[in-house]
């Protein structure tokens, strides 16, 4: 059990009572000092197989949203400046033309999107036409773990790719050496 411990010296992590667990979330341990061992002792951290409760969920899913409007100004605010600046007749750099074409691609996904917002209890079918049409969601909305899959799958998809484009150079390099030879075999 832990107890609120008060630091003694909080530059070396010294704390009066039950030490404070440090949590090396990569391992998946615990590591607790105990007061009256004076060394560590490794426990494995299971972790909660219990979903949070509906409440933490719809809160947690506002706040993604509120973020996601939240960036979604901003970058639109970002991206007047750098229409103002191509209107004036100055270049862009690459990485700002590029987070112009992604801003002004986000506000026209954003006006099919605001039409589930408007129109009331359409925001319960949301769920359903984000499975069909992934695309329908602004980038700014988009969650971490989800590019991460979508990245993984590209990758996979490439490395394919590359593994079937190098067995097909093998195979023509093998033929084109057969042929060489047989065309050898006949000019002897």
């Amino acid at each position: 059990m832990l107890v609120r411990c008060r630091p003694l010296a909080r530059s070396i992590g010294i704390y009066k009572g039950l030490y404070r667990p440090h949590i090396n979330a990569q391992l998946g341990l615990i590591v607790r000092w105990s007061s009256v061992e004076k060394s560590k002792t490794k426990q494995l951290v299971i972790p909660d197989s219990k979903k949070p409760s509906l409440t933490t969920r719809v809160v947690n899913e506002l706040k993604h949203y509120y973020h996601g409007f939240r960036l979604l100004a901003l970058e639109t605010r970002l991206s007047m400046k750098y229409l103002w600046r191509l209107a004036r007749g100055t270049t862009l750099t690459r990485r700002e033309r590029q987070q112009l074409v992604r801003t002004v691609s986000d506000l026209l996904r954003l006006l099919p999107f605001s039409f589930f917002i408007i129109v009331p209890f359409m925001e319960l079918a949301l769920p359903i036409f984000l499975k069909f049409f992934p695309g329908m969601l602004p980038s700014t909305f988009q969650e971490a773990s989800k590019e991460q899959d979508k990245i993984r799958r590209q990758l996979k998809a490439r490395i394919e790719m590359a593994n079937f484009l190098q067995d097909t150079l093998e195979e023509i390099a093998l033929e084109r050496k057969e042929k060489l030879k047989h065309v050898l075999k006949e000019d002897m």
